[in-house]
């Protein structure tokens, strides 16, 4: 099940008619260590900082 972050990410992805391979390449990652960001497998503070960044979305502290 994908955390808080990976459903945001999720929804942000649908709205733009995209999918996690697309959001992989824009990043320069590959598809499953994007897959375990979403998931909550590995932490990547600096690549999460990324994909806010890409999609827009707004966290609170």
């Amino acid at each position: 099940m994908p955390t808080d972050f990976g459903l945001k990410v999720k929804v942000e992805l649908a709205k733009r008619n995209m999918n996690m391979s697309d959001l992989a390449k824009l990043l320069e990652i590959s598809q499953p260590y994007l897959s375990d960001i979403i998931y909550g497998r590995r932490k990547a503070t600096e690549q999460k900082e990324r994909i806010k960044k890409i999609l827009d979305i707004k966290e609170r502290e």
